[in-house]
Order: structure tokens, then sequence, then C-alpha cells
């Protein structure tokens, strides 16, 4: 694995593998998550058919969130 100051985080990651967990990220790292979820993001690979009104890379996209089991910190 490596140093933590040698890896990117993405917007969604909470810092841990685990669901509910939040881990160790660098300071100043403005993540999206707010207890540890998840996020699953589905999309089409027919790029031809992901635009909006004919403009490309721009059409739908869907993001399921996936909540730590109750209790737990997520705002409802």
């Amino acid at each position: 694995i490596p140093n933590l100051q040698n890896m990117v985080f993405g917007m969604f990651f909470s810092g841990s593998p685990y669901l509910g967990n939040q881990g160790t990220k660098p300071v100043g790292d403005t993540g999206m998550t707010q207890c540890g979820e998840y996020y699953i993001i589905a999309h089409n690979h027919a790029l031809f058919q992901l635009d909006s009104w004919g403009v490309p890379m721009t059409g739908p996209a869907t993001f399921t969130r996936v909540d730590p089991p109750v209790p737990n910190a997520c705002p409802q």
C-alpha cells in the first residue's frame, strides 16, 4: 500500500474500505461523504446515447447512496 502522501482520493471516498467508517485522509482533502457511505454510479457506455439535447457526455447517470446500518451518523 502506498504512503498516504502518495495517494489520490476520489471525492466520494471516505478513507476507509469499510461501510460506515471514516478513514485517515490528507489535510485539506474535501471529500463528499458525510458518514462513510458508499455511492454506486450507473451509466450507459453507449456514448451516443449519453447526451442531453444533442450535447455529448451530459446524459443520464444515476448515483445510488448506500448508508451504513442504523444507528449511524448519516443525516436523514
